[in-house]
């Protein structure tokens, strides 16, 4: 079994890269607090693909370093709970804190030699997940363009000082020359590019686009998809919140229940949840509107 204790604080979402790949027998522990360390949509994503168990505590503050002592008192009342239930473990704290490393080393020299740390869990396990990169589009054409123009100028400078001022001289016409042909090749693409934009439009009677379908769903560009929660699970959370507390919720805040009860193990970690993945004013006053369904819900999720 490992057991990951992530300083949310110091890594933020970059410490769960990785979490897709922990098994059942794995634990997770997030150390945040609060609102000053609201998750991002990406980072709920990927917690909900793991199938490790993980808890989300709300670390007290008002102290320097507070967070950071708290993570290690944790971690020392599991690794002696777990010695003296003979349960087998290694730790890993998720940090690039080095302060931690000194704490490590001492407990090493007392025969504590299974704790280590490491900057994501991916980093630790060999298995980092990959997110998807959004690249920004452009001219490919354009793009070569720029790299030609950048490999030449180093080919000329290669060359000395005398010969790079004849080669700027001696293109200097033939530059001329290629933005004249330049002109005309994007004429004619852009009458071209209004051709094939009027053909689009001209679509069959009762037939509807896709960006006037896109219109009619009110669905913006660049918006990211809101979390699902799975189609059993968020029936058994919309009947057992609508039974229980007379309201209806959006998928979104399904997903966001459906997550907390996986990552809770007690009625304050599942409040905790929501201030850390909402924020402090949105998250409470969630939580407060669905908290009698708690004890139902989480027979019926585990």
């Amino acid at each position: 079994m490992r057991i990951y204790y992530i300083d949310y604080e110091n890594v933020k979402g970059a410490g769960t890269e990785g979490i897709d790949g922990l098994s059942v027998d794995d634990r997770v522990k997030i150390f945040a607090k609060g609102k000053s360390d609201a998750m991002k949509f990406d980072d709920i994503k990927l917690i909900m693909t793991s199938k490790a168990k993980v808890v989300i505590d709300d670390v007290v503050t008002g102290t320097k370093n507070a967070l950071d002592f708290q993570l290690l008192a944790d971690l020392l009342v599991d690794v002696f709970d777990n010695r003296k239930a003979n349960v087998s473990a290694r730790y890993c704290i998720i940090s690039k804190d080095k302060g931690y490393d000194p704490a490590i080393l001492q407990m090493k020299k007392r025969g504590i030699d299974c704790v280590t740390r490491a900057e994501s869990i991916g980093a630790d396990t060999g298995s980092a997940a990959v997110r998807p990169q959004i690249q920004k589009t452009g001219n490919p054409d354009a793009q070569a363009g720029k790299v030609r123009t950048a490999k030449g100028s180093v080919q000329k400078n290669a060359g000395g000082s005398a010969a790079s001022v004849s080669a700027v001289k001696s293109s200097a016409p033939e530059a001329q020359s290629r933005k004249v042909q330049s002109r005309k090749v994007q004429s004619t693409g852009s009458q071209t590019q209004n051709t094939n934009n009027q053909k689009a439009q001209a679509v069959k009677p009762g037939v509807r686009s896709v960006s006037e379908e896109t219109k009619s769903q009110g669905v913006r560009s660049g918006r990211k998809p809101a979390p699902v929660a799975p189609e059993n699970e968020g029936r058994i959370i919309r009947e057992g919140i609508k039974a229980k507390c007379n309201i209806d919720i959006t998928e979104p805040q399904v997903a966001h229940v459906y997550l907390a009860l996986k990552t809770s193990d007690s009625k304050n970690a599942f409040y905790n949840y929501f201030r850390t993945a909402m924020g402090e004013v949105k998250g409470r006053a969630f939580y407060k509107s669905i908290r009698s369904s708690f004890e139902d819900l989480r027979n019926k999720i585990r």
